[in-house]
């Protein structure tokens, strides 16, 4: 399956600076980020991008993130998961 934390700090100190996507046996994904007004601010096909809490150069607020998440696993069963991430620097 597929974890996401609830929170990562993009502070530089090198510890859960990104937002990272834990998974087992997924084939391919899908993964999104919003804003509160919907705006979508990251979005990658790719397990190995992961988000910096910028967008477009700019650090972002903190403050809480929609994300969506829809990906097909090994065994071919679709998944599709969406939550909330709080970004605290």
């Amino acid at each position: 399956g597929i974890f996401i934390p609830n929170a990562f700090s993009p502070n530089g100190d090198g510890l859960n600076d990104r937002l990272v996507i834990f998974s087992n046996g997924v084939q391919s994904v899908t993964f999104s980020v919003f804003n509160r007004w919907g705006e979508k601010i990251f979005s990658s096909d790719d397990l190995d991008v992961t988000w910096d809490g910028t967008f477009n150069g700019e650090f972002l607020l903190v403050d809480d993130y929609v994300y969506t998440i829809s990906a097909i696993l090994s065994d071919g069963t679709s998944l599709t998961k969406s939550g909330t991430v709080t970004l605290v620097r």
